[in-house]
């Protein structure tokens, strides 16, 4: 073999990203280089420590069996289109992946995230993105809801943050466990998934959660799905499993119209 990047047999993948090979494609930005765009390219072994910014290609990124992202955050933007399949994320006080493109695929990954701070384990900012067959799982503190200065609130700590319109969400587990609570907080809440919006004025709208499985678990305010300033949310076949010390709400409506739900709860 001349160099672990090559191919020689048997369908080795001829573009592997290693811990050792990260800088041959990205940039000393974190940005993947051009040169990579329309690529097939794999991950392979434990991989530590790094930021996987895809902007503006088109590429796919598999896991080639082997491999887990330690402490590693993925950004997608600027019209990227990227389909990640096969991922295993595991951080601890960092998001995994916020996506700012549309059309991008998660699909048959498991992301782990534990945090004693507020955050979003998986953040989609933009339309059209799908998650399919993935479990994400969340430890991660309980906070109070940020308020803006239109008194517009925002979830400051959830599993899965969907800010935008025509998202799909099938064949996923998310949970997450708000036990521990953020210093200073006066109502800490915790969400497993956010479908709201971001602004005063702001709808969202379209989104679709089916097939699916939720559960959230704290101690003060736990929701399994929050839905706010949303329009045409559909969560059909969904079970949520909702646990608190002291309230629970498996779905949360405010300001949300035109709502279709079909599960258990």
């Amino acid at each position: 073999v001349n160099g672990e990047n090559n191919v020689v047999k048997d369908n080795i993948p001829s573009v592997v990203i290693t811990e050792n090979s990260y800088s041959t494609f990205f940039d000393e930005k974190s940005v993947l280089r051009e040169e990579y765009n329309g690529e097939d390219l794999f991950v392979s072994g434990l991989i530590t420590g790094k930021v996987f910014i895809f902007d503006g290609v088109n590429v796919t990124i598999t896991n080639d069996g082997t491999a887990e992202l330690k402490d590693c955050q993925i950004m997608v933007g600027n019209d990227a289109q990227v389909v990640f399949d096969g991922l295993l994320i595991n951080n601890e006080d960092m998001e995994a992946i916020v996506l700012e493109s549309t059309g991008n695929i998660i699909n048959n990954s498991e992301i782990i995230v534990t945090s004693a701070y507020p955050l979003h384990a998986v953040e989609i900012a933009e339309d059209g993105n799908i998650i399919t067959n993935t479990i994400i799982t969340a430890t991660i503190a309980s906070a109070d809801v940020a308020y803006d200065k239109d008194y517009v609130g925002l979830p400051q700590s959830s599993a899965l943050y969907i800010s935008s319109n025509n998202n799909l969400l099938d064949n996923v587990t998310v949970s997450v466990d708000g036990t521990s609570v953020a210093e200073g907080s006066y109502y800490p809440s915790i969400d497993a998934i956010d479908f709201q919006s971001t602004g005063k004025g702001v709808v969202i709208e379209n989104n679709t959660i089916t097939n699916s499985k939720v559960i959230a678990t704290g101690s003060n305010y736990v929701y399994g799905i929050n839905v706010g300033r949303a329009k045409d949310t559909t969560i059909e076949n969904v079970d949520i499993d909702v646990d608190s010390d002291y309230y629970t709400n498996g779905i949360q409506l405010f300001d949300a119209v035109d709502i279709k739900i079909d599960g258990t709860i």
